[in-house]
């Protein structure tokens, strides 16, 4: 088993879009890719209209977490599912009750194993405050703790184990020719290393690398990343045969044999650590969830009894002035009436009061006052939401009115807008009739100033000197 958190759950802008999305994908018909599943998705845990209402219009809307437990088998039992689904929880959300957080599971097996989806909204229904469920920093240690304890607990495939690690592990949504060249280098180097080309090594598969022209841009403990050489994002290989202390030895059938007996020789030792620090991290995470996340206490309700001390104890609470059964006042009649009998009897100083019987109601079971509980904050969750959506409405009301007479005063500048446009095109229209006239004129000007020209140069010589006086 493995768990995957989803990137999922933060599209705050169109919350309803969000949450229609994600809820249809989980019980859509179709899978990522738009083929058709062979098993129709199952309801675990949780109701969809109530995660729907608390994602979409609760305070923090468009804010959930989202993720999946993979399992390689198909075949678990459905009670073991409930009890895997219930640990997670504890685990994930330590010190918050069931009616605190909004949540749902839906279960997948149309691929051939089981996958459990989750969603866990991202409000705390008692405070009104964020709930964010998952935080990868703080959060990773004690998720992977609480994996590598149930693997071992109920049998189910550890992807730790030696005999179950890939040479190369590359991203689902990896282009297809870059997932082509990583899966065509990893067969090229398991070939290489088999001939006994190069040393099993990661300083021999730097080497041919470097042979096959491919630059290395980055080195880690478990990965190397190439440039593409085609362009664009670097490749990142991942998985055994690209790990800092491969080496060609471990990795011969015979060893992986030898590891993977001593590793399930191990595996109840682990899974007991494991165990262990799965508890000390959910105390730490408890108290601050219990101090975050308190619940308001409810106001002490007074029922006064028959008994003369429940008398008094409620007097003491109202006052000292006053009695906890107020006597009515006649202002009709003062003349002084005998003491009326008390229901209570005289009590002597050296005797105990003696206390009456009193009816007892029965008293409720868990369920029914959680039930209760729910139903009240439920309640109050709605009727916010009736609230939130009659003052949208207004605003609503209030934007349209104001897009009404934009769009009215638009249209009124638009028409004389248009007005203005034609009065100058004519205005453009009479400036070029000027300037054809002006142009014509212009020429007229000229030929008559060239015939003087010429009339002037036939009829009085040039003279090239000065003339005698």
């Amino acid at each position: 088993m493995i768990v995957k958190f989803f990137k999922h759950g933060k599209n705050q802008k169109k919350p309803l879009r969000a949450v229609k999305n994600s809820v249809g994908y989980l019980f859509s018909d179709k899978d990522a890719n738009g083929q058709q599943r062979a098993v129709e998705p199952a309801l675990m845990r949780g109701s969809v209209q109530e995660f729907s209402d608390v994602v979409g219009y609760g305070k923090f809307a468009g804010r959930y977490t989202s993720g999946v437990l993979s399992f390689a088998e198909n075949n678990i039992p459905d009670e073991v599912q409930e009890e895997i689904i219930s640990d997670f929880e504890k685990t994930l959300l330590p010190g918050l009750e069931h009616d605190q957080y909004s949540s749902l599971w839906v279960k997948h097996q149309d691929k051939g194993r089981l996958e459990l989806h989750f969603m866990f909204a991202g409000e705390e229904l008692h405070t009104n405050k964020r709930l964010n469920a998952y935080y990868h920093r703080a959060d990773i240690t004690r998720i992977n703790a609480w994996k590598d304890a149930v693997n071992v607990e109920y049998s189910l495939h550890d992807p730790n184990s030696p005999s179950n690690k890939q040479p190369n592990l590359h991203a689902k949504n990896l282009p297809k020719d870059k997932k082509e060249l990583v899966e065509k280098l990893t067969e090229h180097m398991i070939h290489v290393m088999g001939q006994g080309h190069i040393e099993p090594n990661r300083e021999g598969i730097l080497h041919e690398l470097k042979s096959l022209n491919l630059e290395v841009s980055r080195e880690t403990k478990k990965s190397i990343s190439i440039k593409n050489p085609d362009g664009g994002q670097n490749i990142r290989l991942k998985g055994s045969l690209w790990e800092q202390d491969f080496k060609g030895a471990r990795h011969t059938r015979e060893t992986v044999e030898r590891r993977d007996k001593e590793y399930n020789e191990q595996s109840q030792e682990r899974a007991r650590i494991a165990r262990n620090r799965v508890n000390e991290l959910c105390e730490r995470r408890e108290r601050l969830n219990r101090k975050k996340y308190a619940k308001p206490e409810p106001m002490a309700r007074i029922r006064p009894d028959n008994s003369p001390i429940s008398r008094v104890n409620v007097r003491n609470s109202y006052g000292s002035r006053g009695d906890a059964l107020p006597r009515k006042q006649s202002h009709r009649d003062h003349t002084p009436r005998s003491p009326e009998p008390s229901p209570v009897p005289a009590v002597s100083g050296d005797k105990q009061p003696e206390v009456l019987p009193t009816i007892k109601k029965e008293k409720e079971s868990d369920a029914d006052t959680n039930r209760k509980r729910n139903n009240e904050i439920y309640g109050e969750f709605l009727e916010r939401i009736r609230r939130k959506r009659r003052s949208l409405k207004r605003i609503l009301g209030g934007i349209f009115q104001t897009a009404k007479s934009s769009l009215g005063k638009s249209k009124e500048y638009g028409e004389k807008l248009q007005h203005d446009n034609r009065i100058l095109r004519d205005n453009l229209e009479k400036l070029r009739e000027f300037g054809r006239e002006s142009e014509n004129h212009r020429k007229d000007a000229q030929r008559i100033a060239n015939k003087l020209k010429r009339a002037k140069s036939k009829d009085y010589p040039r003279m090239d000197y000065h003339p005698k006086w």
